[in-house]
């Protein structure tokens, strides 16, 4: 367990100056977060093997991305094009 502690601190590290580095660039947070997930991914900091892990880990991901996405969205327009949206996807 310690050295999975150990992991998710390196992966937060990871993420927090790869945030700092692209805000400072002045590019969006999330490619410093995809940055992140790729850099984990070659260096093998989580191993496919415990797949419980994985998956609980991806769900969690997924649900913050849309609460995130959730938040940013602009009811005011969305209900502008709501219409047209129904229709195009409907049809």
């Amino acid at each position: 367990m310690a050295t999975g502690i150990f992991e998710l601190g390196i992966i937060i590290i990871i993420a927090a100056m790869l945030g700092i580095i692209a805000r400072a660039l002045k590019q969006p947070i999330i490619l410093a977060y995809i940055l992140t997930g790729a850099l984990i991914g070659l260096l093998g900091f989580f191993n496919l093997g415990d797949r419980e892990i994985f998956q609980i880990f991806s769900e969690l991901g997924i649900m913050f991305l849309l609460f995130l996405i959730g938040l940013e969205i602009d009811y005011a327009s969305l209900r502008s094009v709501g219409r047209i949206s129904i229709i195009v996807g409907l049809g």
